[in-house]
């Protein structure tokens, strides 16, 4: 039988043991991992109670700090940081449930306060991010209501400007496309505090992914049959640098599905999105690959054949995690929009040159030219 002050040590060893997050990471995934040259922070930036470090490459989680909020799984673009409790894949079926039967969808944060039934509770607002917002839009939401609790008495709450950019990009891709879908952010009767104002959200977001134009009648028909071609199958067997493994986000498959669809159904067919895509100064180059080889998502590809170098970018698939841009010594790499229309794939050609013989040179001849002297293998 266990004494008192035994029963104290194991109650006292209880209440010290640190919070379960519901914040999962995979460092692999981390553009910092992959790469010391990576330059991306942005979990670390948008954590309103300063959870996450990156001293050691990727993202260190302190549980007691953690609220929970989400805003670091939403902003990660390459899925590094996910939410598990729900997860990301319970949650968009909810969404899309609710919007297909109802017509509209109700999301609100745990500090909200009594909300109507069938509203859909969430840690924070902050969560959500703008492919969850276009599925509700392309599964027939014409109204997505978003319902903030007490922020100025709550750390998440820091992270409301971000939930306001993320309604922001929703609403420009959504008129742009022709969607009557009316997308709010309301404050709850229990905070008093005011939702920052339009002239303050950064509204570049919206800017760079959406842009209206007028197409001719050829344009939107060459459009309409890539988009009934269906999706090509989307196979990584390339190596890759470190035997490092390649994952395309669920959230950018969902993002680039629901502008399929909306695409497909709107009557705003001349509507074309903005992709970001990698560029290579074939001038700067080395034809070393590395951009391709440590690319997390497989976007960029490299292909060696007959003596030729090809490196492709789908910008489908790019994340604009900027990793090609950080690894490239020589600075030829840059992200630049792609205009383009909706289609399954966006893959382009960005380099195309003879290899470089010097770089598959064996070491020692590389070496020798460089001494001027023969050295001999042994």
């Amino acid at each position: 039988m266990l004494g008192l002050s035994q029963i104290i040590d194991a109650a006292q060893g209880i209440q010290a043991a640190p919070p379960v997050s519901s914040i999962t990471t995979t460092r692999e995934r981390c553009t910092r991992y992959r790469h010391h040259a990576s330059t991306c922070s942005r979990c670390a930036d948008v954590c309103p109670s300063s959870a996450l470090s990156l001293s050691e490459n990727y993202p260190a989680l302190d549980g007691a700090r953690c609220t929970e909020c989400g805003a670091c799984a939403s902003v990660c673009p390459t899925e590094a940081i996910e939410v598990t409790a729900p997860s990301d894949k319970e949650l968009a079926a909810e969404i899309s449930a609710q919007a297909s039967q109802h017509g509209s969808v109700m999301l609100s944060c745990k500090k909200a306060g009594a909300m109507l039934p069938g509203t859909m509770m969430v840690e924070c607002l902050a969560r959500l991010d703008l492919s969850m917002l276009l599925l509700a839009t392309a599964r027939g939401a014409t109204n997505i209501c978003m319902v903030t609790g007490t922020c100025s008495d709550c750390v998440s709450g820091e992270a409301l400007p971000y939930v306001c950019n993320t309604v922001a990009a929703a609403e420009g891709l959504t008129k742009a496309l022709g969607a009557p879908t009316r997308i709010s952010v309301q404050a709850s009767t229990n905070d008093s505090a005011p939702l920052p104002d339009e002239a303050d959200v950064d509204l570049s977001r919206r800017l760079f992914f959406t842009k209206v134009g007028t197409r001719s009648a050829e344009y939107t028909a060459k459009a309409a049959t890539v988009l009934m071609a269906g999706a090509p199958s989307r196979l990584h067997d390339r190596p890759r640098h470190r035997d490092l493994s390649v994952h395309l986000p669920q959230k950018r498959i969902r993002f680039v599905e629901s502008l399929r669809v909306l695409a497909r159904f709107t009557c705003n067919r001349g509507a074309t999105v903005v992709f970001s895509a990698s560029k290579l100064d074939a001038t700067q180059c080395s034809g070393c690959s590395m951009c391709a080889d440590l690319c997390p998502t497989g976007a960029m590809a490299a292909n060696e054949e007959g003596g030729v170098l090809r490196i492709t970018c789908d910008a489908s698939d790019c994340v604009a995690c900027k990793l090609c841009i950080d690894v490239c010594r020589r600075h030829a790499v840059s992200l630049c929009p792609l205009d383009e229309g909706i289609a399954d794939s966006i893959r382009t050609v960005v380099l195309e040159r003879q290899m470089n013989a010097d770089l598959l040179a064996p070491i020692e001849d590389k070496m020798s030219r460089l001494l001027g002297v023969s050295l001999y293998r042994t």
